[in-house]
């Protein structure tokens, strides 16, 4: 029971943060189509925004893992 509690913050915010990403990679599909914008621009602002989805589930997973093994307040001691 304790460990399933301190999975719904971590879990919750990468929820929070994947919805932003996806949504602001929607806004600005959405605003290509209705005005033309150069490929690079377009890219400029949506690979960025793919990374930080990337790695908002990578390190929800490695925090996952350490919940798993009990090393959740590891960092405490410092």
């Amino acid at each position: 029971m304790y460990k399933k509690n301190k999975r719904i913050g971590p879990i919750l915010i990468t929820i929070g943060v994947v919805l932003f990403g996806l949504m602001m990679i929607g806004f600005m599909t959405w605003a290509s189509n209705e005005e033309s914008i150069p490929l690079p621009l377009y890219l400029y602002f949506v690979l960025p925004m793919i990374a930080v989805i990337i790695g908002i589930i990578l390190a929800l997973r490695e925090r996952l893992n350490e919940i798993e093994k009990g090393e959740d307040n590891v960092a405490a001691k410092y």
